[in-house]
């Protein structure tokens, strides 16, 4: 029994959906519509046996009402019997049945059927119960033709008096005829109903299957490098919202990919210009013999500032790459925002006015604490007022204020700069992405400072919104739920 279930769970597990599909509803349907056909079936033929049972009945009394006063007749000798026998054979070629009359004592006195000799005693059920005058009826073999048949009686009365029993009998083979024809047609029905059934599973299962298949095809493409493969939606089913779902989602890793594919040579390109400063640098200290001892401390100075910028560029290439696969601390704790913008303006307030630039701060003690890390918070706003600093020009004016509203810590650093071009503002938060790359590199800067502030802000459960417009500065504003989001 275990090996045989063993190998039917293996052939289950070997077909495909569609084959699944098919084989469950067929089966559901063979059985639904076998049983329904059975039933049917013993109810119809129950149905047509009591029917030609009644029939044959009320032909018996029809015939025994009709006989009764031409037997009486008989029975005074006003009749002979041959005229009674004869309109018994003309009722029985009407019916197309056997006439038998017997007598009260239950000996038969004649009979259409020349088979069954007078006098011949007939206690049977049916002539039994008509003389109680009662109805019943019987199927048995006739001894005399050894055929089956169904018998059935009614008293012969003539003025309230029992004279005999008028039996009629017909061969049951005409019953089982009809019966049979009967559950022909239901079978029939029955198979009619089947092959619909095969026609209607099988178009559901391939209507279910073919878009799966498409689903599968589409995801081999993806998988083999075709990001760009797409699966047309028909319809607003489950199908088709899967269908949707898996466009979406290959959207977005085409999307991402593209992003990787973009970081990859933003960095790349990055790496380069420092490590070709520094090979260009060493070559010459080796290569050089004849190099003045001034010469060779610039140049040991140009190496360590190119280090320096490795050396930031590589942390903040960690900071991002943290940020994505732990993008917030397991055990926040409550960190003033004021103390955080204090020490970050204490921090860069020399360069502010090294640069001639007015640091304007706006903060207050009653701002409720931010549950997170003070290194995090530190660096969105360190990086947001460096920002600011770098892309403003001497006299200009730098703002930092925070307050709070509705729940929620908000952070504003304004700057009178250049502004941002309206086609810039969506991509400024991408890593890399400059703005004006010549000034950018001019001024210093690698490009993930603002990629930085926007993956730590959207880890805190915050927004980060910018508005500015060339020649007019620029507004950062970053809002950040003063609650815990454990």
């Amino acid at each position: 029994m275990q090996n045989l279930i063993s190998k039917w769970r293996q052939f289950w597990a070997n077909r495909g959906l569609a084959v699944r599909f098919l084989i469950v509803y067929l089966t559901l349907s063979l059985v639904t519509v076998s049983l329904l056909t059975w039933r049917s079936g013993t109810q119809l033929s129950r149905a047509l046996e009591e029917e030609y049972e009644h029939e044959l009945e009320t032909e018996a009394f029809i015939v025994a009402a009709a006989l009764s006063s031409d037997v009486e007749d008989m029975l005074e000798g006003e009749r002979k019997p041959i005229e009674v026998l004869s309109l018994m054979r003309r009722f029985a070629t009407d019916t197309e049945s056997r006439i038998t009359f017997i007598s009260s004592d239950t000996r038969v006195v004649f009979s259409t059927d020349p088979a069954i000799p007078p006098g011949e005693p007939q206690p049977f059920p049916e002539v039994m119960a008509a003389l109680q005058r009662s109805e019943q009826h019987a199927i048995r073999t006739d001894p005399y033709t050894g055929d089956v048949r169904l018998f059935v009686a009614a008293p012969l009365i003539e003025e309230e008096h029992l004279i005999g029993v008028v039996r009629i009998s017909v061969p049951w083979e005409r019953v089982r005829v009809r019966i049979v024809g009967e559950w022909t047609r239901l079978i029939l029905t029955g198979l009619l109903l089947i092959a619909a059934n095969v026609l209607v599973s099988l178009w559901l299962a391939f209507s279910i299957v073919r878009p799966l298949r498409e689903l599968t095809a589409a995801a081999q493409d993806i998988a083999s490098g075709n990001l760009s493969r797409r699966i047309p939606v028909s319809s607003k089913d489950e199908v088709g919202q899967l269908a949707c779902a898996f466009n979406e989602m290959a959207e977005r890793l085409q999307e991402m990919i593209e992003r990787q594919r973009l970081f990859i040579a933003n960095a790349s390109h990055e790496l380069r210009s420092p490590l070709t400063s520094l090979k260009l640098r060493t070559e010459a200290l080796v290569e050089d013999k004849n190099m003045t001892l001034e010469r060779k401390e610039r140049f040991i100075r140009e190496l360590d500032r190119e280090v320096d910028r490795l050396r930031r560029l590589a942390e903040r290439l960690l900071d991002l790459t943290r940020l994505q696969v732990k993008p917030k601390p397991q055990d926040p704790t409550p960190v003033s925002i004021t103390e955080v913008i204090q020490d970050v303006v204490e921090a860069l307030k020399p360069r502010a006015e090294r640069q001639g630039i007015n640091l304007v701060v706006n903060v207050t003690d009653k701002i409720p604490p931010v549950y997170g890390s003070r290194e995090d918070l530190f660096e969105v706003v360190v990086n947001l007022l460096d920002n600011a600093i770098k892309y403003t020009p001497s006299g200009g004016t730098v703002r930092v204020e925070a307050h709070e509203e509705d729940g929620q810590v908000v952070i504003r650093v304004s700057d009178t700069g250049e502004g941002i071009p309206e086609e810039s503002l969506h991509h400024i938060f991408e890593p890399f992405y400059r703005v004006d790359k010549a000034r950018s590199r001019r001024i210093g800067g690698s490009g993930l400072g603002l990629a930085i502030v926007k993956a730590l802000t959207d880890a805190y459960h915050g927004t980060i919104d910018v508005q500015s417009s060339p020649g007019m500065g620029t507004t950062f504003t970053v809002k950040l739920p003063a609650r815990s989001e454990r």
